[in-house]
C-alpha cells in the first residue's frame, strides 16, 4: 500500500513521536528498546515511521490536554478572542460581524459573538474559506501550530522522565528549557493561525459583495403599459 503524508500529519504527527522516541533512547541509552537494534536500512526506516506514527498520535493525546490547560490559563484560544472582539481592530472585528451576519452564522442582531457557539463558528469559517480556495496560508499556520502542540508534549514527557527517572541536571535544564520555547512558539503560531483565518475570511466576504456591487443590473422588460411585465 502507497502511503503519503499530509503536511499536517508530518509536522503535527510524524515530527512529534520521532522527538520522543529519540529522547527515550537519549534516556535509557542501555535499555533494550524495539529499535535499538535497527541500522536503518529501508526496512528499518519504514519501522521507524511505522511507530513514529502511532507514537505521534498518542503523544497529540497528551497535547490535546496541555492545548485545553494552556488556553484556560490564557483566558481562551486565539480564535475565541478574535471572535469576542478582543485582539482585531475595531473596523475589522466590525466587518467579521458582518459577514458573520450575512453568511448566517451569527443573528442578525448580535453584536458580539456568544462564548459557546464560538468553535462551531470556527469551523464553519474554516469551511468556507478551504471551500473557496484560500486556506493554504491557514493550513500553514495550523500545521505548524500541530507540530509546536506535538513537540510541547513530547518535550514535556521527556522533561518528566529525566526529572523523575535520569535525575540528570543536564538534561532535565535542557528539557525545560526546550519545553518553554515549545510553549512560546505554539501560542504565536496559534495566533497567526486565528488571526490568518478570520481576516482570510473577511477579505473573501468584501470580494464577494464587491462582485455582487460590480455586476451588472438586469431590468425586468417593461410592457406598452408602461409596467413590469
Amino acid at each position: 500500500m502507497n502511503r503519503s503524508f499530509d503536511f499536517y500529519e508530518f509536522a503535527g504527527v510524524l515530527v512529534p513521536g520521532a522527538v520522543l522516541l529519540i529522547g527515550l533512547f537519549w534516556i535509557f541509552p542501555h535499555t533494550e528498546l524495539p529499535l535499538a537494534g535497527l541500522d536503518f536500512s529501508a526496512s528499518d526506516l519504514a519501522i521507524f515511521v511505522f511507530l513514529a506514527y502511532a507514537t505521534g498520535h498518542l503523544v497529540q493525546g497528551v497535547g490535546n490536554w496541555i492545548e485545553v490547560f494552556w488556553w484556560e490559563m490564557s483566558s481562551g484560544s486565539p480564535s475565541r478572542k478574535i471572535l469576542q472582539g478582543k485582539t482585531l481592530d475595531e473596523f475589522t472585528y466590525s466587518r467579521l460581524l458582518e459577514a458573520l451576519r450575512t453568511d448566517g452564522f451569527l443573528d442578525v442582531n448580535s453584536s458580539t459573538v456568544p462564548s459557546s457557539i464560538a468553535t462551531t463558528i470556527t469551523r464553519e469559517v474554516y469551511a468556507t474559506v478551504s471551500a473557496n480556495g484560500r486556506s493554504n496560508r491557514v493550513d500553514i499556520f495550523n500545521g505548524n501550530y500541530g507540530l509546536l502542540r506535538g513537540l510541547t508534549a513530547a518535550l514535556t514527557i521527556i522533561f518528566f522522565l529525566t526529572l523523575f527517572v535520569a535525575k540528570d541536571p543536564a538534561a532535565i535544564s535542557i528539557s525545560a528549557v526546550l519545553v518553554v520555547l515549545s510553549c512560546q512558539r505554539m501560542n504565536r503560531f496559534s495566533r497567526h493561525y486565528a488571526t490568518e483565518l478570520f481576516v482570510q475570511y473577511v477579505n473573501l466576504q468584501t470580494r464577494t459583495l464587491g462582485e455582487i456591487a460590480q455586476a451588472p443590473q438586469i431590468s425586468a422588460p417593461v410592457g406598452d403599459d408602461g409596467l413590469r411585465n
